[in-house]
């Protein structure tokens, strides 16, 4: 599997951790919620980009409610007005967003958080998705590359 996969692979799982971790009363550490994610899914660790993922998971548990009150800001009825995976989505991107240093460009994060919306949700809300993701760039990481 090329790199570019890896880290798309990565991305979607980060999203679906996420999520569970929001259906979850105990918010399970992460790597708790890998290993049966990967196996409901027929994955190997190989599969992934580890490092990235664990890069972007320790990002989100050190600054979730950070990325949350940002994302609030931005949005007329908050980030908990979306639905849970969205809501996970865009927390990921945020994450990714903050990580040092940011070798992803700008339009590469945003365009993977948009197919995965289109791929887990619906796609009557990637515009405005979108949206707010350009946003959240412009004002919380000014310093990633176009």
């Amino acid at each position: 599997m090329d790199k570019f996969k890896k880290r798309h692979l990565t991305r979607q799982i980060a999203s679906q951790i996420v999520y569970i971790s929001f259906m979850d009363d105990l918010m399970s550490p992460w790597k708790e919620i890998l290993i049966p994610l990967l196996e409901t899914q027929e994955l190997n660790m190989s599969s992934l980009d580890l490092d990235f993922l664990t890069e972007l998971m320790n990002s989100l548990q050190e600054s979730l409610s950070v990325y949350q009150e940002r994302f609030d800001s931005l949005m007329k009825n908050g980030i908990l007005s979306l639905p849970a995976i969205e809501r996970a989505i865009l927390l990921v991107s945020a994450g990714e967003m903050h990580l040092q240093p940011s070798l992803t460009k700008k339009a590469v994060i945003i365009n993977e958080a948009l197919t995965l919306i289109r791929d887990l949700s619906e796609e009557k809300n990637v515009k405005f998705l979108n949206a707010v993701l350009d946003k959240y760039a412009l004002k919380y990481a000014p310093e990633l590359i176009k």
